[in-house]
């Protein structure tokens, strides 16, 4: 037994030893680095300590942060760095105490500051040749610390910044923000690729970047259009398209198959060659364009006129767009149809919605047309370029958007134009002018405003077209008085002359010294206007007066003007038989064109 508890009493004592032992070890107190580096991203990095007692670690800099910042014996921390908000390096210290004994251990921090970068999480971007309105725009991530401009080459027009791109907003010093850049592109015509550099460079040209990024924006080719019926059918399919048309052309179908889709016959060679006379300058530029390969080129003027007439053969003669939903201007391949004498555009969805639409360049092209007509399609104004289409005969531009008249429509511009289709410009219907706050509202309401301009302004414009036969201008807001016939006069239009009477023109009329306003006028209709005032002779006794339906076309105006007057005309005759109502008229107008009285006589008995 005694050995037994002199056995445990051994046991125990040395137990006690060694437990006394590890009190008493001294592990040194240090970590494993001395020096921390980091860029200006900021970011983490561990510790190890070494240490036998307890711990405290902290630093005096706020951003910098330990976690844990306490401990007992050796261990392991993480040293948190913030994104620094500055240029320059900048220093700190993480600083371990032993709590027992107060000694410290210093860990230097050294932070790199940001430099000023400019970089695009895109170098290259493909776009095709065609999308719909919605679908062209692509996006460039840009990450920056310093304000910058984005800049398109000036040659290139087909791509632009859109509107509501916001600016970088650098609330974090020069810390890299990030901001999406959205760009909107233009569908292509060109049969080979297209290029852009889009640069990003700052707004002060005295900074120095270590980063400088673009992007190369590359558009594909589109299929080429070629001047003969392929060609036409391939303009007619891409303006359908373009304009988003509800009912597409059958492709599968003869191209003389597709509804609104004319084309020429060998029957109709006499026209066209008058048509390519018409255009003949245009034409010989064209050949002047073309390469030496091209047997045509070798052509005498006469020669490649008539080759160029038979070519028309089987191509577009007129084309009808009908039912669309655009928000630009005439589609690129308009361009395409140089046969054609006719086109035209109607009835776009949420015409009155839209805004700022233009004829726009690609029109300005069709040297040859004859006949134009843009209407319900949300026009505010007619593009310059349109006064290289000479030979224009007829214009449609009703239903539109129309503020005032348009200033290139004149007869200097237009030297064959003789029929101008106006009417229902009215962008919102306003009965009562003066009693509105809308600024927005078509209907050429600003080409008569205010009243005491009429003479000199807009009417000087338009009495003085002597070429004109066809004038529509009804339900539109033409305002004030139509000038009388001295105020005509004085504009340099002169009275009618033996030169006119001919065989219908009484001694009757000829005393009567009109001017000779719109001589050769078949359609005259202004109704539905806010008119007022008397109606001048030059109107009463025109010669084509009863042609122009005055009862329906010319008398009926409705609502008040901006100066608040009621739109009417106080000397309205109770038919062209008896003016007898009216002071100061020379008699019916039966009276001053008799031959009319006997044609309408004729016309009833039979």
């Amino acid at each position: 037994m005694k050995t037994y508890k002199i056995l445990f009493l051994c046991f125990a004592a040395a137990i006690s030893a060694v437990a006394c032992k590890n009190v008493t070890t001294d592990i040194p107190f240090e970590t494993g680095d001395k020096d921390l580096a980091f860029e200006a991203e900021g970011g983490r990095r561990t510790v190890t300590i070494s240490a036998s007692g307890e711990w405290v670690a902290s630093s005096g800099e706020p951003w910098i942060s330990i976690s844990p910042a306490n401990g007992r014996g050796s261990g392991k921390c993480e040293v948190i760095i913030d994104s620094t908000l500055v240029l320059t390096e900048r220093t700190g210290q993480v600083n371990i105490k032993k709590i027992d004994d107060d000694e410290v251990v210093s860990i230097n921090v050294v932070q790199k500051g940001f430099e000023y970068s400019i970089s695009v999480n895109k170098d290259r971007i493909s776009i095709p040749e065609f999308d719909l309105l919605d679908n062209r725009y692509f996006d460039v991530k840009v990450k920056s610390n310093i304000p910058f401009d984005i800049v398109v080459p000036e040659n290139v027009s087909w791509l632009a910044t859109d509107r509501s791109n916001k600016e970088l907003e650098l609330d974090r010093g020069v810390r890299p923000r990030e901001v999406n850049v959205r760009f909107r592109w233009n569908v292509s015509s060109v049969p080979e690729e297209r290029i852009a550099e889009v640069r990003f460079i700052p707004k002060d040209p005295e900074a120095v970047l270590v980063r400088h990024d673009f992007v190369t924006v590359v558009q594909g080719a589109a299929e080429e259009i070629t001047q003969d019926r392929r060609g036409d059918s391939l303009a007619v399919l891409g303006i359908e398209r373009s304009l988003g048309i509800w009912t597409e052309s059958d492709a599968s179908l003869p191209m003389d198959r597709w509804t609104g889709v004319v084309l020429w016959n060998q029957g109709d060679i006499e026209l066209i060659r008058e048509l390519v006379a018409s255009d003949r300058t245009h034409l010989l530029e064209d050949q002047k364009a073309l390469p030496d390969s091209d047997p045509l080129k070798s052509l005498g003027a006469d020669e490649y006129l008539e080759a160029k007439a038979q070519s028309y053969v089987g191509r577009v003669r007129s084309a009808s767009f009908l039912m669309f939903t655009t928000r630009e201007p005439l589609p690129q391949e308009v361009q395409h149809l140089r046969a054609a004498e006719s086109v035209v555009f109607a009835s776009n969805a949420n015409t009155f919605l839209l805004t700022n639409l233009s004829t726009g360049e690609y029109i300005n092209n069709l040297t040859q047309l004859k006949r134009l007509s843009v209407s319900a399609y949300g026009l505010t104004e007619l593009g310059a370029g349109l006064t290289s289409l000479k030979n224009l005969e007829y214009v449609n531009f009703s239903s539109n958007n129309l503020q005032t008249w348009p200033s290139i429509l004149t007869p200097e511009n237009f030297p064959a134009l003789h029929s101008i289709i106006l009417n229902a410009n009215q962008r919102s219907v306003v009965y009562d002018l003066s009693n509105t706050s809308a600024t927005d509202l078509g209907g050429f309401i600003d080409a008569t405003r205010p009243a005491t301009d009429n003479a000199n302004g807009f009417w000087k414009r338009l009495l003085t077209w002597e070429k004109l036969d066809t004038l529509i201008m009804s339900v539109n807001y033409l305002q004030g008085t139509l000038p009388d016939d001295n105020t005509v006069k004085g504009l340099g239009i002169p009275e009618y002359s033996e030169a006119d009477r001919g065989d219908s023109l009484t001694v009757e009329f000829m005393n009567l010294k009109l001017p000779r306003v719109f001589p050769n006028m078949r359609r005259f209709a202004i109704n539905y206007n806010r008119l007022n005032g008397d109606l001048p002779n030059w109107v009463l006794y025109h010669p084509n007066f009863n042609q122009w339906l005055p009862d329906s076309f010319i008398y009926n105006q409705e609502g008040t003007d901006k100066n608040g007057v009621r739109a009417e005309f106080n000397n309205v005759p109770v038919s062209l038989s008896n003016y007898s109502n009216v002071p100061g008229n020379q008699g019916s107008y039966y009276d001053i064109h008799p031959y009319k009285l006997d044609r309408l006589n004729n016309n009833n008995n039979n």
